[in-house]
């Protein structure tokens, strides 16, 4: 076989020259049939490698690139790492770059001889992938450019499941979960298009369980094209589930730590800062970063540094170490604290000493209280001018010097361990025990009376003060006592007096008293005079028990919160209180009364006593009603009378109406419609006296629109604009001068609806009433022709202006017109003051 048929027959190696002989592209095959590693033979250019290198053809490429031959031939003899000489045959071109300038040479070396080189080291690289593909420990396969299996080897079989032929009928994307798949794809095209890489994806194998893996793709070259994409994969399910729990762990580690709500922190095995929670950084006034690479010994105070190491070194060693010591702030404050400290362990090892710091100065500064607050109260139940006692178990385990005074007692140590109860009146037994019982139940109770019985007979009234209290670590009862005998003893003398002053009230028309500022006004005294308003004993109401009848309970209910109230805000601004209401007696009667009373201090510290008087008003009350009855068919009869009185009118208006439709006479119809108006100013006085709560006066400014509307409506000119402006201030007028007055302004407001405007389109009459002091100021003006110079209104004799000047003269007012001949109008003024 010659040499021209050995190179069509043998394999072809295609690769990248630089120009200056290194490597662009340096196929492994090519490697593989010098012998060479692909690290090897980078470090060695395209003419260390000929047999013969006496620089001759070491400008080749550059040869080419220079000349205007862009294609070559030629034949070369290579050296292989063990020294063999390999005759080859190379063909190439030249590539040239985009702005057209010499980049590199695409060369194809085609082995010359028959002993076929170049096919047994692909043969070996075959038998190698072979090898690596079918004995790989992990999953192996290989994908088309479509993503369908090719080849798998028989650890992917083990590790999906399926068979060998279940997995080349499908592709890869059938096996990744979703939220992976577009990311898978992604990196599947990068490998096509030449790209190697790794990659962590979570896949669905058959059963549907899933499993996290590790991605190593690159492409697989056929020649110098792509065919397809190689892919090995590692299982790295425990891993990630370790890696999950181990973040776990530490995020569970890192919640506490830096949660805690007790500072914490960490050393390494030289005593410095390697960590520290919010809760530190605060007590210490550090930050983390500032406490990094310090050592403990600043923050503890230096009469405990050297015990704080020591405790530091057997921590380290593996011992549990606790100890209280005085540390300093960074604003050099110095707090007590309490540390346990025990080893950071690692891998079994201590790799430093973790430590929890509890501030406890202020309870530190609470126990020092505590002790000086138990001594003052020794020194002051020692030194308290009144007896004190205490009491565990219903016996007396600690009495002072006033207390064994008020037993008589010869000395305290004689009355420890007796019982109260030995003390206890007969009378007051009950209350004490159940004083007792609640105090024992932790209960906060109000003082109360008692009497005690002393061994010689001699009895005492007491006000015993008691409190739940802890002594000596147990429950007990504490109470300070006030003798009270001597008040006692004078409000028994008062009681008597009171009786005497009761027999002396008994003859009083009502009843005079004395109580307590409370809802239900508890009794201290009472007259007879009670029995005959309320029906009741004074005895009933002597008492300041709750459930039995009291003289609140006989107060009306609807006016008991009226009383309470009442009588409050005379106390409150230091005043005696008046007032009436209702009670209810015995007899189920309801009887008015009045009460006048003061409030007085009383016997005990913020005690008020009222003192008064309650008298039967029962019968003034009810002619207050019969005169209010009387008065209301007062106030009907007047509203009759008006009314009757407005309709006689109407049926006289009505007459006149009737009159006016049966004649044609223009001047006797217009001297009945005016009639007619006269007749409703009168009869529109009486309808609002009628509507009126007050039948003595009307108000006037109101009355007057509602007129002059009327007039307005009698007399209304189609062919013309009138406007009517009211200008009236409020001005109330009693009977006798509002008819008189509407009369006024009737004829007024007629004459200028009938006189002023007979050459006029439009015009304005202004009605103004005024009120200074008892002064009524009444002006009609109009705007229209006005009246000739040398009218008289005093001498007129036309109807209308007799009855102004007479109703004014009625008035006792005066009558003024106004007139300027320059200004067109009339003005006519009525003054006259109010009844």
């Amino acid at each position: 076989m010659d040499s021209r048929d050995v190179l069509h027959s043998s394999p072809v190696i295609k690769c990248r020259i630089n120009l200056d002989g290194t490597w662009d592209e340096l196929p492994s095959l090519f490697c593989e049939l010098l012998g060479y590693t692909k690290q090897e033979l980078q470090s060695k250019s395209f003419y260390d490698l000929l047999k013969t290198n006496n620089g001759t053809g070491n400008t080749i490429f550059q040869d080419l690139a220079d000349g205007d031959c862009q294609e070559f031939e030629a034949e070369k003899e290579f050296c292989t790492k063990s020294g063999e000489v390999i005759p080859l045959f190379l063909s190439g071109a030249l590539i040239r770059d985009q702005q057209g300038k010499p980049d590199y040479v695409l060369c194809y070396i085609h082995e010359m001889t028959d002993n076929g080189s170049i096919q047994k080291a692909i043969e070996r690289t075959q038998q190698h992938f072979q090898s690596i593909f079918r004995h790989n420990p992990h999953p192996v396969y290989i994908f088309d450019l479509e993503g369908n299996f090719q080849r798998v080897n028989q650890k992917l079989v083990e590790f999906t499941g399926y068979s060998r032929e279940e997995l080349l009928e499908t592709d890869f994307r059938s096996f990744i979960v979703e939220e992976d798949l577009d990311r898978t794809i992604r990196q599947f095209k990068a490998a096509a298009s030449g790209k190697s890489g790794e990659y962590e994806i979570q896949v669905k194998i058959k059963g549907g369980e899933k499993k996290d893996i590790r991605v190593t793709k690159f492409p697989m070259y056929v020649g110098d094209e792509v065919q397809g994409v190689f892919g090995i994969l590692q299982d790295i399910t425990e891993q990630k589930k370790r890696k999950r729990k181990l973040r776990e762990s530490e995020e569970r580690f890192r919640l506490m730590f830096e949660n805690n709500p007790i500072p914490v922190y960490y050393f390494d095995t030289e005593g410095k800062f390697l960590g520290a929670n919010q809760k530190f950084e605060e007590l210490s006034g550090y930050t983390k970063e500032e406490l990094k690479e310090r050592t403990f010994e600043p923050f503890v105070h230096p009469d405990y540094r050297e015990s704080t190491w020591q405790n530091f070194k057997k921590a380290l060693s593996g011992e549990v170490q606790e100890s209280e010591i005085i540390g300093i702030t960074r604003d050099g404050e110095e707090r007590v604290v309490h540390l346990t400290t025990f080893p950071l362990m690692m891998d079994g090892k201590p790799q430093g000493v973790f430590g929890i710091c509890v501030d406890i100065t202020s309870e530190k500064e609470a126990r020092r209280k505590l002790k000086n607050s138990e001594e003052r109260w020794q020194r002051l139940v020692e030194e308290n001018p009144q007896p004190v006692q205490i009491v565990q178990d219903g016996k007396i385990v600690f009495i002072n010097e006033e207390g064994a005074k008020l037993y008589e007692a010869s000395s305290r140590e004689e009355l420890i361990g007796q019982s109260i109860l030995d003390f206890s009146h007969p009378d007051y037994l009950d209350e004490l025990l159940e004083r007792k019982r609640r105090l024992e139940q932790r209960e906060r109770i109000e003082s109360g009376e008692h009497k005690i019985l002393l061994p010689d007979g001699k009895e005492k009234y007491i006000e015993a003060h008691s409190i739940p209290i802890q002594y000596k670590g147990e429950k007990a009862i504490q109470t300070v006592i006030h003798d009270i005998t001597d008040r006692k003893n004078a409000e028994e003398a008062l009681k008597k007096n009171e009786k005497q002053m009761s027999r002396l009230f008994s003859n009083l028309p009502g009843i005079a008293y004395r109580c307590k500022n409370t809802p239900n006004w508890p009794m201290r005294f009472i007259s007879e005079g009670c029995q005959e308003l309320t029906g009741y004993e004074p005895e009933t109401f002597m008492h300041d028990e709750e459930g039995r009848l009291s003289y609140g309970d006989v107060i009306h209910k609807e006016d008991r919160e009226f009383v309470w109230q009442h009588i409050q805000d005379a106390i409150r601004h230091n005043r005696s209180f008046e007032l009436e209401y209702r009670i209810v007696d015995k007899h189920d009667n309801m009887k008015w009364v009045w009460e006048r009373g003061v409030a007085i201090e009383g016997a005990k510290e913020d005690e008020i006593i009222l003192e008064g008087f309650i008298s039967d008003i029962t019968s003034q009350k009810q002619a207050d009603r019969q005169i209010r009855e009387n008065l209301e068919e007062k106030k009907v009869l007047l509203q009759e009378i008006h009314h009757r009185v407005k309709n006689n009118l109407a049926v006289i208006s009505g007459l006149l109406e009737l009159q006016a439709m049966n004649t044609d006479d223009e001047a006797a119809i217009s001297t009945l419609r005016e009639s007619q108006l006269r007749i409703q100013s009168m009869a529109m006085v009486h309808q609002k006296l009628y509507q009126s709560d007050a039948f003595s006066n009307i108000g006037f400014n109101d009355y007057v629109k509602e007129l002059v509307q009327t007039i307005e409506s009698t007399y209304g000119l189609m062919d013309k604009e009138i406007d009517i402006v009211f200008d009236m201030a409020p001005v109330k007028l009693n009977i006798n001068q509002a008819i008189p007055c509407a009369l006024i302004i009737n004829e007024l407001v007629a004459n200028s609806f009938k006189h002023a405007f007979h050459e006029q389109k439009e015009g304005t009459i202004e009605i103004h009433l005024n009120k200074s002091e008892a002064l009524v100021e009444l002006r009609v003006k109009d705007d229209g022709k006005g009246v000739d110079p040398d009218f008289d209104i005093n001498s007129q004799e036309s109807l209308g202006m007799t009855l102004i000047n007479t109703l004014t003269r009625q008035l006792e007012g005066e009558l003024e017109l106004i007139s300027d001949n320059d200004k067109p109008g009339t003005e006519i003024v009525v003054d006259f003051e109010v009844d």
